[in-house]
């Protein structure tokens, strides 16, 4: 893994590119959300093959992979442009990453914005070239939905946290405990658990050691939470972590049997450090930015960020 470096912090009139990694998106919200982004006082650039195009053209995607690799490069390599951030997710990240350069990602030290389907270019570019990267609300998603008071805070969150106005999106938060350890420190990794799942022995696997392990899910069955966390504890990762929050998982349900809470009861119960469950972060309307790279504390039920995400 490199040396950490930050992001360069935003400034309001700068500006945002706009990319599209990974599936369609709707043209409304899309439309929505980069409003939502000008009237925050930036200028959103849209980058990308997929750009007004509202049904796959690539199996499940609205380009190619080079395509979409080249156009993540393309917004990393203009000088112009601030930060970027992803227009949504859904599927097709996995796809790019053995196409992107993580020299050129590194020299240019700008922000990237995404969740769920966009963990697996998160986490890479977070160890691959050691810039710090944030998982947060997607243009087509959070941005769109202003009318919704808990995603209107969580764009104004994630744009302080650009900002360096902020560093802790989750101050004086007291979260429940489903381990007996009070208190660990570590450096922030995580994102959706089925695409961390994805690319478990894969050259962009993370890496495990002394992370706080930071969790979330949507639409998956408790069964199948259960066999991804069971994949992670037979691979020996959740012996090495410092620590554990799980964040929303949506509609993670089923008709009959254990829930996803007693699944991770099950998993978490014993282990030695700290696991914190109902964060406010993944696929629910207030979706708190969380840097991966920085070192947070876990202390008392609480989620202490200990540094600002960018420089």
């Amino acid at each position: 893994m490199n040396p950490r470096i930050k992001p360069n912090r935003l400034s309001k009139g700068d500006r945002i590119g706009v990319v599209f990694p990974t599936s369609p998106c709707d043209p409304s919200l899309l439309n929505h959300g980069v409003e939502r982004l000008r009237s925050l006082g930036f200028e959103p650039v849209l980058i990308g093959e997929s750009y007004g195009c509202s049904e796959p053209r690539h199996l499940f995607s609205g380009a190619s992979p080079s395509e979409r690799a080249s156009d993540l490069m393309k917004a990393f390599k203009d000088p112009s442009i601030k930060a970027i951030f992803c227009a949504r997710g859904a599927f097709g990240s996995m796809e790019i990453l053995p196409l992107l350069d993580f020299r050129v990602i590194r020299e240019n030290k700008k922000a990237l914005v995404g969740f769920s389907d966009i963990t697996p270019l998160l986490l890479a570019i977070s160890e691959k070239s050691g810039l710090v990267t944030v998982h947060g609300p997607m243009i087509s998603g959070g941005f769109a939905n202003s009318s919704c008071p808990e995603s209107s805070r969580s764009v104004e969150e994630l744009i302080s946290l650009l900002c360096g106005t902020t560093k802790n999106p989750f101050e004086g938060v007291k979260l429940e405990r489903i381990s007996p350890a009070t208190a660990s420190e570590g450096v922030l990794m995580g994102g959706s658990l089925t695409m961390i799942s994805s690319i478990m022995g894969t050259p962009w696997e993370p890496e495990f050691a002394g992370k706080i392990l930071f969790l979330e899910d949507v639409g998956e069955k408790p069964y199948r939470i259960y066999r991804m966390l069971l994949q992670l504890e037979l691979a020996g990762k959740l012996d090495i972590v410092s620590g554990v929050v799980l964040g929303s998982f949506t509609d993670c349900t089923h008709h009959s049997g254990p829930t996803v809470e007693d699944v991770f009861k099950h998993v978490f119960a014993g282990k030695e450090y700290p696991v914190l469950i109902g964060a406010s972060f993944g696929h629910c309307p207030l979706n708190l930015a969380v840097p991966l790279g920085v070192t947070a504390r876990l202390r008392d039920g609480m989620i202490e960020i200990m540094e600002y995400t960018v420089e």
